[in-house]
């Protein structure tokens, strides 16, 4: 085995973005373009492929949501692809994941039903296809509450309280899943998956802490998980643009396994009711 073979998959959890709510008269898109770059990933870090081979480099994401008028229900497409470090060609894909599903969005809830592939680009080789459904509860905390239909001037308007911030609980299962492994090393057949997250700032929200949690538990062992990813770090806002540092790990919950690396992100959000 070769030493780079040592790294796991990159396996994110695609689709985990707050859908926005619903409006009557109104069919609107958004979603976000991201640029990420692996600025410290060593050997016993992630991937460039779903076998973990090569070195993980550079990430390229592309979210999109459509809401449909006048309903909850919403058309999610995901992707994202991964440059290997070893081939030199930031533009050189190795790895490909999609994500495609229907989510229904109530007040603070949504449900959510996809199929998802992690897909090598540049050879042949370990590949994942499945499908999950996922319950996942959001809401957010110290934003300013309007309680009339006007909108007042910024500086008239209520104001955000001293922290200002959201998260999201989210439990899911795997409808159909013959590979897609639990742990990060690839034992194990995954069944089910939970996740944290939240983000907390201050009362102006330009500098935002954040972070995550995925779990994943093992097909026929209940719901204890044995595989987890953290991603934690610092992000700074404004007006949709976002640049972020973050680090994350892999690691195996129930034996020896961690995968540590860090990751610079550089985020666009776009939303088409701006431009109506």
């Amino acid at each position: 085995m070769s030493a780079s073979a040592r790294a796991v998959p990159l396996q994110k959890t695609l689709g985990q973005r707050t859908l926005p709510n619903a409006e009557k008269n109104k069919r609107f898109q958004t979603g976000f373009i991201r640029v990420g770059h692996f600025f410290k990933n060593d050997l016993d870090g992630v991937g460039a492929r779903p076998d973990g081979t090569g070195t993980a480099y550079n990430m390229y994401q592309l979210y999109f949501n459509d809401s449909f008028e006048g309903k909850k229900s919403n058309f999610i497409a995901d992707t994202m692809f991964l440059s290997d470090k070893e081939r030199g060609n930031n533009f050189n894909f190795t790895q490909f994941n999609y994500l495609l599903g229907m989510a229904f969005k109530g007040p603070i809830w949504t449900l959510q039903f996809e199929r998802e592939e992690d897909l090598p680009l540049d050879r042949g080789g370990v590949s994942y296809r499945y499908w999950d459904a996922r319950a996942s509860m959001s809401d957010t905390f110290g934003e300013p509450k309007r309680t009339g239909p006007g909108r007042l001037p910024a500086h008239m308007g209520p104001k955000a309280g001293p922290i200002r911030g959201s998260y999201t609980l989210m439990a899911g299962y795997f409808l159909h899943n013959n590979s897609y492994p639990a742990r990060p090393t690839g034992r194990g057949v995954a069944q089910m998956r939970y996740r944290a997250s939240g983000e907390v700032s201050n009362s102006a929200g330009n500098i935002w802490l954040v972070g995550s949690a995925d779990f994943l538990t093992q097909e026929h062992r209940a719901i204890k998980p044995v595989g987890m990813d953290v991603s934690y770090g610092v992000a700074f806002k404004q007006a949709g643009a976002e640049v972020s540092v973050l680090r994350e790990y892999r690691k195996v919950l129930d034996g020896p396994g961690f995968f540590p690396y860090w990751l610079l992100q550089m985020t666009y959000a776009f939303d088409t009711r701006k431009f109506k």
